[in-house]
């Protein structure tokens, strides 16, 4: 069960979701997703994202594409945004804060390109890569209050920082 699920697979068409505020409430052993992305193209404008349960947002398989721009996705029980299986993800001027995991998770071919967001105060690292996930891009963005783990984590993925700001980050 999940807050809302995109499976929309046809070409050059997207779901466009624009200033929603989209909550999922729930024990966070039942790890539900407040927004799950099965495959299509997924662009999040100036939304607010939070889950009790599981991740924020969860989104897999290609052709999963997902552009999330000035939004703000916290709270969640089990991470901020986790993609695995080839799922592609640009995130700009977001915020992604007060996850009890990570604010972003890379898996198993997913990669992301971030431009001037900011990764704070989750429960882990700001972003981690691992298990064979793919290219990580971040620019100009604000790693910072991370007080139990590392910024960022990069495992078995290419990663590329570029006018990145760490600071108050434990490791």
């Amino acid at each position: 069960m999940n807050g809302i699920t995109i499976n929309h697979s046809s070409v050059g068409k997207a779901v466009v979701l624009v200033e929603l505020k989209i909550s999922y409430n729930g024990s966070p052993h039942d790890s539900f997703h407040t927004l799950n992305i099965i495959s299509g193209n997924c662009v999040l404008r100036n939304c607010n994202i939070t889950s009790s349960s599981g991740p924020g947002v969860y989104t897999q398989f290609p052709p999963s594409n997902m552009i999330v721009q000035g939004c703000s996705v916290h709270g969640g029980a089990q991470g901020g945004i986790f993609a695995v299986d080839g799922a592609k993800l640009s995130l700009n001027q977001s915020h992604f804060c007060h996850n009890a995991a990570t604010g972003l998770e890379l898996r198993e071919g997913a990669v992301a390109s971030l431009d001037a967001c900011y990764f704070y105060n989750n429960g882990n690292q700001g972003i981690i890569t691992r298990m064979r996930a793919g290219r990580l891009n971040a620019e100009d963005c604000e790693i910072h209050s991370h007080h139990l783990e590392s910024g960022v984590l990069v495992g078995e993925a290419e990663a590329t920082v570029n006018g990145c700001n760490f600071y108050g980050n434990n490791l």
